[in-house]
């Protein structure tokens, strides 16, 4: 099974645009699924988690999210149909944690930091230094789109 996705972004300076592009892969061997991510021109890999939330997340492809600056720390967007969440209480947010808040809410965290807030994980960026680099409290009004 192959997922994709592209959308354009430009970041509120106007210093230049790239794209974001995320496809999906059902591995099985290993029968872990792969969201791959494209920033600016960079090619990320999500593992995604085995829990119903990750699970109904990709069924509910194709679906287009615009994300906004959080922080300095996440970019969030509001989904129209709502995913049943399974919050736990987190504490350390990692970088490239991919999450749902609430059950409407999904965020892309690209710094660490401890958080009193509870969250449901849906994944995880393998290349988290590259993508703590390439992404910044810059990058505003960003759009991402999953197709199947």
């Amino acid at each position: 099974q192959v997922l994709s996705a592209e959308a354009s972004l430009t970041s509120v300076f106007g210093m230049g645009t790239g794209h974001f592009i995320c496809k999906a892969v059902d591995i099985e061997e290993s029968n872990m699924r792969i969201i791959e991510v494209i920033i600016k021109n960079e090619h990320y890999k999500v593992e995604l988690e085995d829990n119903k939330s990750a699970d109904i997340f990709l069924e509910r492809l194709p679906l287009k999210i615009k994300v906004k600056e959080l922080n300095g720390n996440e970019k969030y967007g509001i989904i129209s149909k709502k995913i049943p969440s399974d919050r736990s209480y987190s504490g350390n947010i990692e970088v490239g944690d991919l999450m749902l808040y609430g059950d409407d809410c999904i965020v892309l965290f690209y710094k660490r930091f401890y958080t009193p807030y509870s969250y449901t994980k849906l994944g995880r960026v393998v290349e988290k230094d590259r993508l703590q680099k390439n992404i910044s409290e810059a990058d505003h009004n960003l759009e991402i789109i999953f197709t199947k």
